[in-house]
This record gives C-alpha cells, structure tokens and sequence, in this order.
C-alpha cells in the first residue's frame, strides 16, 4: 500500500468568510451577510449592480475552498487508513470485502496459475502435433526413412456407378462435388479405363478433342455450368440422357444432343438443304402436306373419285394421237384385201 500525496493548495485560498475582510478589501466594508458585504464602510447601502458582482466573487472563492478542504478530508483519511495499515492494525476491505494486502496477493498467486496452464496447454499441443508427424515420419533421417515401409490407408469407396466413381475421382482432392467444365477430357479419358470394369461407358472414351470442346461449349452456356462448374449429378444426366431435343433455353439438354447439333451445323455449313429434298418436296414438307406413305394414302381416296366421276372442264380438248407406222400400215393392207374381195364379187355378179 503507497502512502497518500497532500493535495497542494490553489493559488489565491482563502477561507470565505475572511475575503471581504482582509487583502485588497481589508477596510471598505462595513456589515456583512454570510460573508458578502451589504454595507460599505461609512454606512452607506452597495448598489445591486455591485452587490452582484461581491456576491459572484464571493461564490468563486467559496467554491474553491470546499474543493480543497474536500481534498484534504479524503488525504486525512487515506493518510489514516494507511498509518493503521503500516502498523498492522486495522486493514482496508475496500469495495471488494478483502484486505487489500490478501486480495493482492491473491491476484499475483492467480496470475501465475494462469501463465502455468497456458505453458502447459501450449507444450501439450505441441508434443501431439510433433508426435503425429513423428508416427508419420516427417523426422526420420534419410537412412532411417530408405528402410520405412509406408502404409496409406484410405476410406473404402463402394460407388458402383462408373459415371460418378469418375466424377469423384477427378473431384478427389477439392471434394466439392463439382467438376469444371474444362476438366472433362479428363472424365472421358477415365470412362475409356473404365475402373470398375463394367464396360458400359467405354464408348465415352473415343470422344474427339474438337467434340470435346464443342460440348464444354455448349455446357457453359447452359443453366447446369454455375461459374465454370457442373454438379456430379447433373453432369451423370448430361451424359447418360438420350434426349436429342433442345432444352427451353435453345442450347442441346445432352451429349447426345450436342453431338447430333454439332454434325448438323458441320453439314449446313458445307452442304444444301437441296440434297436432302428437292425445293418443292421441302414446300411441302413445310407447308403441312407431307410426305411418304401416309400422305400418299391421304390423297388415295380423292385421286380414285377423280378418276371416276371427271371434272368438267372449259379446257380445249387434246389433240388425238397419231398412230405409229406399224399400225397405219395393218390397216392399210386390211383395207386393200376388203377392197380386192369387193372387185372380185362384183365381177361375179356381171357374168
């Protein structure tokens, strides 16, 4: 325990009931109230306007006295306690109810205990770290490490998906569940070596680079690519669907499909639609006719009742065909013989 300071006294202290009575105003009044002057020293009353002015000065001294002499009480109480303090008599319990002396010692005691548990916890962890790296034989001499044998020990995977035991082997450091969409050269070359031997997906495995690239084209523009990346179960559909149609959004829903649109826009750009149909099988192909044997059994009925029952029509009459040289020439010659057989009998009938 330190002992106390005396406060040292302002400049200018003076009790308040003396300062109108000595100093500078020693002799210029006459009767006092309280310590503040009402009447000068002839008798005569102090204007308001002074008086104010006495009383103002009189509250700034006053002030200043209670505030020292409230300094100096506590000085002499402290000056007390620590007197007792000093000759072992009474002691000070403060706000806490402990001697100050035990409530010190206490916290000393405290404050080691609590360094003591930090060294210890801290070594303690240091021991396991270093020790697991021992087991592990991050310290062992080259000499020592040349006749290690090390053992890795993995979780089992039972995935019998060979799409996904893909998917997660190319995954198998970030494990994200998801694979970037430039990564899939790798999936493909890993669903050729086909790990679980099911041969299912072998075929994946003669996919082209260009092919490739078309579909990782295709699948970042797409609604399954989120930043770059595909999710294992999204990109096991992509691959395994069969859909060749579009999806809402234009782009091809599969590999499938992305293939098929890939051959298609390779054809239209170095061929013509001309050599799959001619133009007027396409006018009707597009204008909902058809084509095939479905239409050509629509149109059945309506040619047979043509055939039937003929329009009438305001159209000239065709011109008649000619006869070929081989049947003018048969009539010809049955002609002659009737006329020949026509001379003969009349010359009969004259003789």
């Amino acid at each position: 325990m330190k002992p106390p300071k005396e406060p040292k006294a302002p400049k200018g202290l003076v009790d308040p009931a003396d300062h109108f009575k000595s100093g500078k105003h020693e002799g210029k009044f006459g009767a006092f109230d309280k310590g503040v002057p009402t009447q000068m020293a002839d008798g005569t009353e102090i204007p308001e306007k002074k008086l104010k002015a006495l009383k103002k000065e009189y509250d700034s001294v006053k002030d200043k006295w209670d505030k020292h002499q409230q300094a100096m009480a506590k000085y002499s109480q402290d000056l007390t306690k620590y007197e007792k303090w000093k000759e072992g008599g009474e002691e000070d319990f403060g706000a806490s109810g402990v001697p100050e002396a035990q409530r010190s010692a206490a916290c000393e005691t405290a404050a080691l205990e609590v360094l003591r548990r930090l060294l210890d916890r801290s070594v303690t962890e240091h021991a396991e770290e270093l020790s697991v790296e021992v087991n592990q034989g991050s310290h062992d001499p080259p000499e020592l490490a040349a006749l290690m044998v090390k053992v890795v020990l993995e979780h089992e995977d039972k995935t019998t998906d060979p799409v996904l035991k893909v998917l997660k082997t190319v995954d198998k450091k970030k494990r994200s569940g998801m694979v970037e969409v430039g990564e899939l050269p790798e999936v493909f070359r890993l669903l050729k070596e086909d790990e679980l031997q099911v041969g299912t997906h072998v075929c994946f495995g003669d996919i082209t680079y260009e092919e490739v690239d078309f579909v990782s084209s295709v699948l970042e523009k797409s609604s399954l690519a989120k930043e770059g990346q595909i999710s294992h179960e999204d990109l096991k559909a992509f691959i395994e669907n069969q859909d060749l149609q579009p999806s809402d959004t234009g782009h091809p829903s599969s590999l499938a499909g992305s293939l098929v649109f890939m051959r298609l826009e390779a054809w239209k750009k170095a061929s013509s639609v001309e050599k799959l149909m001619s133009p007027r099988a396409w006018r009707l192909q597009l204008s909902g006719n058809g084509l095939g044997p479905e239409a050509e059994a629509k149109e059945a009925p309506g040619k047979a009742a043509e055939e039937e029952e003929p329009k009438e029509t305001n159209a000239p009459a065709e011109a008649p065909v000619e006869p070929s040289k081989e049947e003018t020439s048969g009539k010809d010659k049955e002609k002659k013989e009737k006329k020949d057989k026509k001379e003969k009998k009349e010359k009969k009938e004259k003789k």
